[in-house]
C-alpha cells in the first residue's frame, strides 16, 4: 500500500521466474538483469523517484550475501524510503523465509 501511495510499484506481486531463464539485459518484473554469473546476480529497478540496485552474491552453495544501493531522484523517493526504513529489515527477512517455505528459492 505504501508503494502504491508513492507510485513506487507498477507490477503485481509475487513475481515468479526461473533462474535458468535469466540473462543479462533480461527482465524480472520491473527489475532489469544487469549482471549474471555463477557468483553474482545484479538487478536494477529504474523508477521515476529512485534507482535501486540489488546484488546477490553466492558465498557457498547455501549462503548468500544480499546488498542494496538506492539512488534517489526526487524528494518523494527519499520520503518513501524514510517511511520504509524502520520495517525494511523485517520485510526482507520475511520475504526470503516465505520464498524458501514455498520452494521459490
Amino acid at each position: 500500500r505504501l508503494a502504491t501511495l508513492f507510485n513506487a510499484s507498477e507490477s503485481p506481486f509475487p513475481q515468479y521466474f526461473a533462474y535458468n531463464n535469466m540473462y543479462q539485459g533480461g527482465k524480472i518484473g520491473l527489475l532489469n538483469v544487469d549482471k549474471i554469473s555463477d557468483a553474482e546476480l545484479i538487478v536494477v529497478a529504474d523508477g521515476q523517484n529512485m534507482q535501486i540496485w540489488v546484488s546477490v552474491l553466492r558465498v557457498t552453495d547455501t549462503r548468500f550475501i544480499i546488498s542494496t544501493l538506492v539512488n534517489f531522484n526526487t524528494q518523494k523517493g527519499r520520503l518513501y524510503m524514510r517511511c520504509l526504513r524502520p520495517i525494511h529489515q523485517f520485510l526482507t527477512k520475511f520475504s526470503i523465509k516465505q520464498a524458501l517455505k514455498s520452494k521459490r528459492l
